[in-house]
């Protein structure tokens, strides 16, 4: 009976410390932040900082340090912020780099200019407890395929 509180207890206790961990990005971001370091991830896909693309989606890749996580954030051009981009679900749109140290997310994109903000944060281990961020920026933006959308849209 003790071994099964104690297994049930050490679930419990692994499940409760990863969702923390994906849920402790911040829900807004100044348009200006950087991040303290540039090495915890690097993306490469889409292959440039800026795309142009008709698709209502784009698959987000790149490689990075196992165990960081990677919280997405879309722009808002009225409050000039970063804001933390949810899926259908209502859940944060994240990921954990895994042991292969790759990742792969596929983001929803309106119509228009996309800012978005890649927020990985590294660390917080037993021994200093320090978390390092980075944050990388893309533009990526729909068009729609008539002529007046797509005029207009180069000059948002």
């Amino acid at each position: 009976m003790f071994r099964k509180t104690l297994v049930l207890f050490l679930i419990i206790t692994v499940i409760t410390s990863v969702s923390a961990a994906v849920f402790a990005a911040p829900e807004v971001i100044d348009a200006e932040y950087e991040g303290d370091v540039y090495d915890i991830i690097s993306i490469t896909g889409p292959e440039s900082e800026a795309l142009n693309t008709f698709e209502r989606s784009c698959l987000v890749s790149g490689y990075g340090q196992e165990g960081a996580v990677v919280t997405f954030y879309i722009y808002n051009r009225n409050d000039e912020v970063y804001y933390k981009m949810y899926g259908e679900e209502e859940e944060a749109v994240s990921l954990i780099v895994g042991s292969s140290s790759q990742f792969m997310k596929n983001i929803d994109l309106q119509h228009g200019r996309n800012r978005i903000l890649l927020l990985a944060e590294y660390g917080g281990g037993e021994e200093d407890g320090e978390v390092l961020t980075q944050a990388v920026k893309i533009n990526i933006r729909v068009m729609n395929y008539n002529l007046f959308n797509i005029i207009q849209n180069l000059f948002q």
